[in-house]
């Protein structure tokens, strides 16, 4: 299981600390992509990500950041979570993952999904 130590370092260290927002370009790091590839996998328009301090943009960076925190304790590691929220189909007979509901305005879908699992678990 993700240490609960391991999980807040990376919540943390997601954070302009300045600001206590979370960092598009800190969180594209952690997740491997280019800020262009993190606005895309957030819904959001490529050319806007840089001005991480609106609240759409932000709204969109923290439903990915607890999408993964919350999925943690289902798949036992951060880098586990970050695999499923870009790889694995929710339900069946739809194909888009966790990170295309979020990228689709619909967050509370992956929210209901991973209350569902970790509650049969």
């Amino acid at each position: 299981m993700a240490t609960t130590h391991n999980l807040m370092s990376f919540v943390r260290d997601l954070r302009d600390p300045r600001a206590r927002l979370v960092s598009p370009i800190k969180l594209a790091i952690e997740l491997g992509l280019s800020l262009e590839e993190l606005a895309v996998a957030s819904g959001v328009e490529p050319g806007i990500i840089h001005e991480h301090d609106t609240g759409p943009i932000q709204e969109r960076l923290q439903q990915m950041v607890a999408a993964i925190e919350a999925a943690t304790a289902v798949t036992d590691s951060i880098p586990a979570a970050i695999e499923w929220f870009f790889n694995d189909p929710l339900f069946e007979g739809d194909d888009r993952t966790a990170q295309q509901y979020i990228a689709d305005g619909e967050p509370h879908q992956v929210a209901a999904y991973i209350k569902t699992v970790a509650a049969a678990a």
